[in-house]
């Protein structure tokens, strides 16, 4: 099944039997390798949710540019151009997804409505039938593509919560936060704690992802997380607290070496949390995983 609109029905179908579907637009971004010839390859796939939110899978490998254009191209900047736009974009609001911005060599087609189980399905499945430019050229395996992907930690929270909201249905929306949590200092200064799981009183967990190759990226929200959580225990002592962390696999572009100092990240964070509150730190590879053990935690409460 590759025609676009046989899958937007065949998901749409699928989705009509589940209690909590997601559903919005989807597009292509294409990429112009030649402003001259005005020809446009699909690059990747957006989706932009009911609220509003964009979500991005972009092509890692575009080394099929060279069987097209031979030397009329550099592939390693389209390549950079995809990586650009991903972390720019992915989990920006619609509004502000401006990709004139970045290049004359990308644009985006029209929207169409498509619907499913969860964001990333939604994506795989148009990337899989839509961007034929993204998959690596015959005989090619075993060669690592050149760039790795990332999911940017708004992203990962909306697909955890997606799928939690699936999983538990009604009763996961007691512990769902409604926006950020404003905390007053007596100083006067005034704090937002962007954290996506809370019932006040009783519990607060906060989800991060560390699908990043750049190290400070990664030692960047763990840090944030840590902060936001040691805030709530000061001012609430009593409350069970919890880190759920998204970490990327081998398979998609990240070394053992990689993987390795994501591991030592993440002791180091947990052990530093620990040491001022009774924090629970859980991992897995994507919003499946880790939806099921913030199901556990919630329901241990």
């Amino acid at each position: 099944m590759k025609n676009p609109d046989e899958i937007a029905a065949f998901i749409a179908c699928q989705d009509h039997r589940a209690k909590h579907a997601v559903s919005g637009r989807w597009h292509n971004l294409q990429i112009r390798p030649d402003l001259g010839s005005g020809e446009l390859l699909n690059a990747g796939v957006a989706f932009v949710d009911e609220g509003s939110r964009v979500h991005l899978r972009m092509a890692r490998d575009l080394s099929r540019l060279k069987c097209l254009y031979d030397d009329r191209v550099d592939v390693q900047s389209f390549e950079q151009l995809s990586m650009l736009i991903e972390e720019a974009f992915d989990g920006a609001n619609w509004e502000d997804f401006r990709l004139s911005q970045l290049s004359a060599h990308v644009s985006l087609s029209g929207g169409r409505y498509a619907s499913g189980t969860s964001i990333s399905e939604i994506l795989s499945s148009f990337y899989e039938a839509t961007v034929p430019i993204g998959k690596r050229p015959e005989g090619a395996k075993g060669v690592r593509t050149t760039r790795t992907r990332s999911i940017s930690t708004q992203t990962a929270r909306d697909s955890v919560i997606q799928r939690l909201m699936q999983r538990m249905g009604q009763r996961a929306l007691p512990y769902i936060a409604r926006g950020p949590w404003t905390l007053s200092e007596p100083t006067g200064q005034v704090h937002q704690l962007d954290l996506p799981i809370r019932a006040p009183g009783k519990l607060c967990a906060t989800v991060v992802s560390l699908w990043a190759k750049e190290r400070y990226r990664r030692k960047f929200q763990l840090a944030q997380a840590g902060l936001d959580l040691g805030t709530v225990q000061a001012q609430s002592p009593t409350e069970r607290l919890g880190l759920f962390v998204m970490r990327p696999m081998e398979e998609e572009g990240y070394s053992q070496d990689d993987l390795n100092a994501i591991d030592n990240e993440i002791d180091e964070a947990s052990w530093q949390l620990r040491k001022v509150a009774n924090i629970q730190v859980e991992q897995g590879e994507d919003a499946e995983s880790l939806s099921e053990k913030l199901e556990e935690w919630l329901e241990a409460a």
